[in-house]
């Protein structure tokens, strides 16, 4: 979730590329699914330092069934047993049908994806195409639809945008 790709991208991602004019650190990614090249920056200094400190073991490998099966277990233990309730129209009968379960049983590294991509645009108000840019997405339409932000809060957020740059 540091980075919102999609998981068999994170899987690509073998070297930490350091911008000497910026000063930064990035992940240079080409992805699996559109072929869009991406570039990363890393957000958190800890994840630089346990690259430096462990280069030859940074590939990740593990299954993306593995991982979610770990994440679940994760939030397990760290109490994420609220119910939530599903609701959706029955295939086979044609009814609509609830479904509820623990929060922790619908953890993956999906959520992870969506959960970053909804934070970067709803806490700290970036644009759009910048986290659509770091999460491969192509299509604006299915992102707003992906990150799960109603009109409203899109309005919010433009409002204390516009607030910031002092406009009007």
């Amino acid at each position: 979730g540091f980075s919102g790709l999609r998981y068999e991208d994170i899987l690509r991602v073998k070297n930490l590329t350091h911008d000497k004019k910026k000063n930064r650190y990035y992940f240079d990614v080409l992805t699996d699914k559109t072929e869009v090249r991406v570039k990363i920056p890393v957000m958190d200094k800890r994840i630089i330092e346990l690259y430096k400190k462990n280069k030859e073991q940074f590939n990740f490998n593990m299954a993306n069934q593995t991982f979610n099966e770990c994440f679940k277990i994760l939030g397990l233990r760290a109490k994420l047993t609220n119910k939530i309730t599903k609701q959706y129209i029955n295939t086979s009968t044609n009814k609509p049908t609830k479904e509820t379960f623990p929060y922790y049983t619908k953890l993956s590294s999906k959520v992870l994806r969506k959960t970053f991509a909804s934070m970067m645009i709803r806490d700290f108000n970036l644009p759009l195409q910048v986290v659509m840019g770091w999460t491969g997405h192509t299509n604006e339409a299915i992102f707003k639809i992906y990150c799960n932000i109603t009109p409203s809060e899109y309005y919010e957020m433009s409002t204390a945008l516009l607030d910031k740059m002092k406009l009007i």
